[in-house]
């Protein structure tokens, strides 16, 4: 009796395990999910961020999102919680809820890193929003 215990225990530590290492696999892959390829081929950062508010608007728009997950960042910039992003106010921008920013910078001159969407507008510098 008590060897069969030993052997059950040990069998389920290694099914604990395994369930553990294909629940750690998908959960790395759900993250990648998030992220369009195509649209971050053309970006400098993709991050994914949720709406806060807008901040005002002209010819561009500017909404103010907090970073949830930085999924690309080749140059390794440095990226506050929460950023600016501006795109064209008479396009769509960044939508409510969380959704995945494919962005480039606004102007390489400023010292304070004003972000914009990809090509200004929703269509070109957004993906898998959540509400």
């Amino acid at each position: 009796m008590e060897i069969s215990g030993r052997v059950h225990r040990k069998m389920s530590m290694k099914a604990a395990i395994f369930l553990v290492a294909i629940s750690l696999s998908s959960l790395a892959s759900a993250s990648y999910d998030l992220m369009d390829e195509q649209l971050a081929a053309g970006a400098e950062v993709v991050v994914r961020a949720k709406l806060l508010y807008l901040e005002g608007a002209d010819k561009y728009a500017r909404f103010r999102v907090r970073v949830l997950k930085v999924f690309k960042n080749p140059l390794e910039t440095t990226l506050a919680n929460e950023l600016s992003v501006i795109a064209y106010s008479w396009r769509p921008g960044v939508p409510e809820g969380e959704s995945t920013l494919y962005l480039e910078r606004y102007d390489d001159q400023r010292s304070s890193v004003v972000w914009k969407l990809v090509g200004g507008e929703a269509c070109t510098g957004v993906s898998h929003n959540r509400r």
